[in-house]
């Protein structure tokens, strides 16, 4: 899973596109972004981690910008704001072998989907 020969970015360098497939937004603000986001489809259902399942409910958005074979942004420089202010814990960690560990365990995260009932 990880790649350390990319330095740039840690999402880059190890092949992460967590935040960004499908786009997990805090239900009692999604509508904020939905609404002033052109880049997302709000998808059927909500998620819910299992490690949170009595407090976090989160909208998922497929955003259309986002490259499914390359894991990347079609229009990096023009991203949307929330994605911009993504802030990941593994941007807090300069060892790689740290940054590995930190993304291995949210990308290991578990959800459960609750459809829309109607």
């Amino acid at each position: 899973m990880c790649n350390h020969n990319i330095e740039h970015s840690i999402c880059l360098a190890h092949n992460c596109s967590y935040c960004c497939n499908p786009v997990k937004i805090d239900s009692r603000i999604s509508l904020k972004y939905a609404i002033h986001n052109r880049h997302f489809v709000e998808m059927e259902g909500l998620f819910v981690p299992v490690d949170h399942i009595e407090t976090v409910r989160l909208k998922i958005y497929k955003c259309l910008l986002f490259i499914p074979e390359t894991g990347l942004c079609g229009d990096y420089s023009h991203r949307p704001e929330i994605c911009r202010n993504t802030i990941c814990p593994a941007f807090f960690a300069s060892d790689l072998e740290e940054q590995c560990k930190i993304i291995k365990e949210i990308n290991d995260e578990e959800f459960l989907l609750l459809n829309n009932l109607g």
